[in-house]
């Protein structure tokens, strides 16, 4: 809603038999909770410009009492004009400086380095710091909403299969009916306990762009 929008809205009463409101049509029998599609994995690469999340920054608890590592969420909207995407966000719920053992790096310190490469002018991730300077360095990019390319992929979580110990996720875009027009569906019915369950665009990583 815009700020004009905003300074417009007013206290009515409904059942003022003067209120003057307009006749519309519905489908009662559409799904009101279902989420719009997400973009196509075959637009992928798409390129973003990085905005501040609802979270911000968390602390997470270490090892051997030591000071943990730190995550944020980030808002990625897509930059795509004259395109029915541009301006479609995109959420990173867990972008964490924690180090992971298979690769030797982070999220944020990958997330950095597509933006370096992005940008173009020598600048390095650095190999030895903090988990807090390592998010200063991160939060200065979302500041100046730096753009960077982002891989997405169709995910749709499953309530009813899922567990606390684990969650259950139709992958891949394929995996949802075609419509008409050859496009996916965003609902897909779950073969093993036949929900609704609806795909929402997953960040799987980040890439330079040229």
């Amino acid at each position: 809603m815009s700020t004009d929008q905003a300074e417009k809205v007013q206290s009515v009463d409904i059942f003022d038999q003067s209120l003057a409101t307009e006749e519309i049509e519905l489908n009662p029998e559409s799904n009101a909770f279902a989420f719009p599609p997400p973009p196509p994995e075959s637009g992928n690469p798409y390129r973003v410009k990085l905005l501040k999340g609802q979270k911000g920054w968390q602390q997470y608890p270490g090892k051997n009492g030591k000071p943990g590592y730190l995550a944020t969420d980030i808002e990625c909207r897509i930059i795509a004009p004259d395109t029915a995407y541009d301006d479609r966000p995109l959420f990173e719920n867990f972008a964490s400086t924690m180090l992971m053992q298979s690769s030797g790096t982070s999220r944020v310190a990958g997330i950095l380095k597509a933006i370096y490469d992005t940008r173009g002018q020598g600048e390095k991730v650095p190999a030895r710091t903090t988990h807090a300077d390592l998010a200063r360095l991160l939060q200065n990019e979302i500041d100046r909403e730096s753009e960077v390319g982002v891989w997405i992929q169709w995910a749709a979580y499953c309530e009813a299969c899922s567990s606390e110990d684990k969650g259950v996720e139709v992958r891949g875009e394929k995996k949802f009916p075609l419509n008409a027009d050859g496009s996916h569906s965003g609902e897909l019915k779950h073969k093993a306990c036949g929900s609704l369950i609806s795909a929402q665009a997953k960040i799987t990583r980040y890439v330079a762009l040229t």
